[in-house]
């Protein structure tokens, strides 16, 4: 995460926090239209990860080294999250579509998740 008060005149910047927890190339990240703090990310491996960076130096739970500002990590997927979509009308519900069944020639899954 980049803060754009920060850049140089040439564009350039440190980042202000990196948030890590994808194990693979994250493919689609979305913030929430309803807490401005609060953003989506998903990837490669399987996984939509739901963030607040308002949380960042928070613990996330009872992990040994627990990822900063996770607020939820949903790996009910079983191949690369390609997109997901928060719901207009309940802001902690979210749809998220994989390519599960690709390799099998069956399409991917959609999957909804309420955090």
């Amino acid at each position: 995460m980049f803060d754009r008060r920060n850049l140089t005149g040439n564009g350039i910047g440190s980042p202000i926090h990196i948030f890590e927890n994808h194990k693979a190339a994250v493919l689609c990240v979305q913030w929430s239209p309803d807490k401005s703090s609060v953003f989506g990310s998903s990837a490669e491996d399987g996984v939509l990860n739901i963030w607040d960076h308002n949380k960042i130096g928070e613990l996330s739970g009872p992990s040994t080294k627990p990822a900063q500002g996770l607020l939820f990590r949903h790996s009910g997927h079983r191949d690369k999250v390609v997109d997901f979509h928060w719901n207009a009308h309940d802001p902690w519900t979210i749809v998220s579509v994989s390519d599960d069944n690709e390799s099998t020639g069956g399409g991917g899954t959609l999957q909804v998740s309420n955090f």
